[in-house]
C-alpha cells in the first residue's frame, strides 16, 4: 500500500476506534470516518484526521474516501436489513476514489447453528438468524466486487462475540443483568464454549488485513485463545463485578422466566414502571448461542495476515467491567 491513509467508518464506536489504534501503532496514517458520535479524546489526542462518513449520503462518503488507499468498514448503521445494501454504498464510493482494498467486520453468525471445528468454507447449518442472513449477504456483495475488478482485495473479519471495555452487548448489559439478579448459571442451558475475542485482538487482525490482505475476497474467522463455558464466563463478570455468586437455574426455572420476559419487555418498552429483572432474562436467540458448541479455526488467520489472538480473559476482564458505567 501507498502511504494514503486508511478510511475507517464507525471510527467512534467500540471496534473502529480500536482499529484506528491498531493502524496508528504500525505507523498506519488514519482517517476516522465519523457519523453521529465525535472522535473519542484519545484519538484526537494521536491527530488523527476526521471525515463525515455516513453510510446514506453518498456526496459525504465520497469525499471521506477521496485519496485513502483503503477502508475498514467498522460501522453498524443500526438496521440489520440494510448491512448488504451499505456495503454497495461503501464499495461503489471505493471504485470511484480508486480504492481497491476493503475489510469488512462480519461475525460467526454467518455459520448459523453449526458446531464442532468451524472452517471458513464450513456452508452454514439452519437455522441462520436475521443477523447472519444479512451478514452473508453483505459478504456477497463484497465478493462480487473483488470479481468485477482487478487487484481488489476484500477481508471479511468473521469475528466472535467481541468484548473490551466499552462492549455495549457482552459486557455492559450482562453486567447490568448480573447486578439487576437476572442472570445465573444456566446449567446445560450455557454449557457449551462461549466464542470471545477481544476487540483489540479484533483491530489487529483488522490493520493487518488491510496492510497485507492477498487480492480476491477471503472470510476470516476471527476467535479468542480462551476455551471456557458461558457459565464460566457469566461468573468470572459477577466476581469482577463484585457481585454475589450468581444463582443456579433449572431447566424448568429458565423455561418460565424466558416466558415471563416477553410479556415484561412489551412493558418495559412502554415506558412502564417494574418488571425490569423480568424483562432482563435471556432471549431465546440467545439461548441458542449459549448451546452452540463450536470452534471457530483461525489458522488461516495466521497463514494469511499473520494474525493469532493475544489477548486472554484472565488478563482482559477486570478492565472491561471497571468500565462499565453503574
Amino acid at each position: 500500500m501507498t502511504a494514503g491513509p486508511v478510511l475507517v467508518t464507525g471510527a467512534a464506536g467500540f471496534i473502529g476506534r480500536a482499529v484506528c489504534a491498531a493502524l496508528l501503532d504500525r505507523g498506519a496514517p488514519v482517517r476516522a470516518g465519523l457519523h453521529h458520535s465525535p472522535l473519542t479524546a484519545s484519538l484526537a489526542a494521536r491527530g488523527v484526521a476526521t471525515a463525515s462518513a455516513p453510510l446514506d449520503d453518498a456526496k459525504a462518503l465520497a469525499a471521506a474516501m477521496a485519496g485513502t488507499t483503503g477502508v475498514v468498514h467498522a460501522a453498524y448503521g443500526g438496521a440489520t436489513s440494510s448491512l448488504a445494501d451499505d456495503v454497495v454504498r461503501l464499495t461503489k464510493a471505493a471504485s470511484a476514489a480508486g480504492v481497491a482494498r476493503v475489510v469488512y467486520l462480519s461475525s460467526i453468525e454467518v455459520y448459523g447453528a453449526r458446531t464442532g471445528e468451524v472452517r471458513e468454507d464450513d456452508p452454514p447449518v439452519p437455522p441462520v438468524g436475521d443477523y447472519g442472513a444479512a451478514k452473508v449477504a453483505a459478504e456477497a456483495r463484497l465478493a462480487e466486487w473483488t470479481a468485477a475488478g482487478p487487484n481488489r482485495s476484500a477481508v471479511a473479519l468473521r469475528a466472535s462475540a467481541v468484548y473490551g471495555p466499552g462492549s455495549t452487548l457482552w459486557v455492559d448489559k450482562m453486567v447490568h443483568r448480573i447486578r439487576a439478579g437476572a442472570w445465573g448459571d444456566f446449567g446445560s442451558a450455557a454449557a457449551a464454549r462461549a466464542p470471545l475475542v477481544h476487540v483489540d485482538d479484533v483491530a489487529r487482525a483488522a490493520a493487518a488485513a488491510i496492510l497485507a490482505g492477498p487480492d480476491g475476497f477471503l472470510p476470516l474467522n476471527i476467535d479468542g485463545p480462551d476455551r471456557m463455558s458461558w457459565n464460566d464466563y457469566f461468573a468470572r463478570l459477577a466476581a469482577a463485578a463484585g457481585a454475589p455468586p450468581l444463582r443456579r437455574v433449572s431447566p424448568s426455572r429458565l423455561t418460565a422466566e424466558v416466558a415471563a420476559s416477553l410479556p415484561a419487555k412489551a412493558w418495559r418498552r412502554l415506558g412502564l414502571p417494574g418488571l425490569e429483572r423480568a424483562a432482563l432474562a435471556p432471549a431465546r436467540g440467545e439461548l441458542a448461542l449459549f448451546r452452540r458448541d463450536a470452534r471457530y479455526l483461525t489458522d488461516a488467520a495466521a497463514e494469511t495476515i499473520g494474525w493469532e489472538p493475544r489477548v486472554r480473559l484472565e488478563e482482559a476482564i477486570g478492565p472491561a467491567v471497571a468500565a462499565v458505567r453503574p
